[in-house]
């Protein structure tokens, strides 16, 4: 996107490219940029963002996964069980569940949301929050089989992707 920050690292990997994408909106992306609200910064407040999205048919739920696509798998978001479609501003659990961008100073770094459609719970979500995870497309791959062990769950896949510069 034009307006947005270019990168100043090198390492960028694409997660679920072979799937459907559906679209995933947030007001906390603006000209390809992420908000400083959801940032782990002093100048931010560790709210996971605001999301949207159509239901997918046929999906029972949704994980959410926020990776920066600068890092060897570094993992900011990691969510499970989502039945809904609109998620408000700081609705995942700081720490648990989430915590936001913090790249250090004067660096500026993609951060990608992916909002994955399942047909059916699965047993666990693999991935360690706020760490880097070397194996994270294994792990995020995991959710295609459900607790019963079925392949096939992952439906459609959500992307939304922004730049953020901790200054």
């Amino acid at each position: 996107q034009e307006d947005a920050c270019p990168s100043q690292q090198y390492i960028y990997h694409t997660y679920f490219e072979e799937y459907d994408y559906f679209e995933v909106t947030s007001p906390d992306v603006v000209n390809g940029v992420w908000s400083d609200v959801i940032s782990n910064t002093d100048e931010g407040e560790n709210e996971s963002p605001e999301l949207s999205w159509k239901a997918v048919e046929g999906a029972s739920e949704y994980v959410i996964f926020m990776v920066d696509a600068n890092s060897n798998g570094f993992l900011h978001w990691k969510s499970s069980g989502i039945t809904k479609t609109n998620l408000p501003r700081g609705w995942a659990p700081k720490l648990s569940e989430y915590n936001g961008p913090h790249v250090g100073h004067g660096y500026t770094h993609q951060y990608d949301i992916y909002v994955v459609a399942i047909k059916a719970p699965v047993k666990r979500v693999m991935g360690g929050i706020n760490a880097v995870n070397p194996k994270l497309d294994e792990f995020m791959r995991q959710v295609d089989v459900d607790a019963d062990g079925n392949t096939g769950n992952i439906i459609a896949v959500g992307k939304i992707s922004g730049y953020y510069t901790d200054i």
